[in-house]
């Protein structure tokens, strides 16, 4: 039941970062990822909490950048190799993480 149950809790924070992501990309009248103030947001927050051990070169991120989906799982401590971030970051902190991760070096 727990394993359900964190599924589910992954899925419903995917929707809603999706969301955010479209939401924000369709009033920007451009691609989220090349929102500038996103992208410095995304920045900052990588900097604050992801840096200390991915360091500046991103190390490990490189297969989550492209899935959503995956970051997702793996911020909500879905892994052995990070701590848990469940509910830690904010859903426009996790669009915004993401989209920075996604957005070419």
């Amino acid at each position: 039941a727990s394993a359900k149950s964190d599924c589910q809790m992954v899925k419903a924070k995917l929707i809603r970062a999706c969301t955010w992501l479209l939401l924000m990309s369709s009033l920007a009248g451009m691609p989220a990822l090349a929102d500038e103030p996103q992208h410095a947001a995304g920045q900052r927050l990588y900097a604050d909490y992801c840096a200390q051990c991915h360091g500046a070169e991103r190390r490990g991120l490189e297969v989550f950048s492209k899935d959503l989906a995956a970051f997702t799982r793996v911020l909500s401590g879905m892994t052995n190799d990070m701590p848990d971030f469940t509910d830690f970051f904010s859903d426009e902190e996790t669009a915004v993480l993401y989209a920075y991760l996604a957005a070419p070096k």
